[in-house]
């Protein structure tokens, strides 16, 4: 197809020349022949064209599986070992536990300590939508 650009113009102008070539080969009339010969094609050879079928859907069935399977499988380790780390304790799944283990730079007075317990006692259930349960 001939093209020209206009000046000022990054965008390419068909020439009327171009078109009067591509509608010599292209008309609604040979669409619906193109069509014709297609369809009697695919009757003629309709054992297999279901062949094709049935393979692209078993090809698709299997692509699809893998992942879904994957999940599953992904579910129940993630299950299995919520239900066995949980069994002994009366947490429950998920659940918050806090604790302090000492500081590298010396002794938490109480003084210090009592801000930050009172926060994780009132606003912080709250703000987190969980209760509170204590061991």
């Amino acid at each position: 197809m001939a093209t020209t650009s206009s000046p000022g113009s990054s965008q390419p102008v068909v020439s009327s020349l171009s078109l009067r070539r591509w509608s010599k080969w292209w008309s609604p009339g040979s669409l619906i022949g193109v069509l014709r010969v297609v369809s009697r094609r695919l009757w003629s050879h309709l054992g297999l064209m279901l062949a094709i079928a049935v393979g692209f859907i078993v090809a698709i069935g299997l692509t699809v599986s893998i992942p879904v399977y994957a999940e599953a499988v992904g579910y129940r380790i993630l299950r299995d070992e919520l239900a066995q780390g949980e069994a002994g304790s009366k947490r429950p799944p998920f659940a918050f536990m806090f604790r302090y283990l000492g500081s590298q730079t010396g002794v938490i007075s109480w003084r210090d300590y009592a801000p930050l317990d009172e926060y994780m006692r009132t606003q912080l259930a709250e703000r987190l939508g969980l209760p509170i349960m204590t061991e």
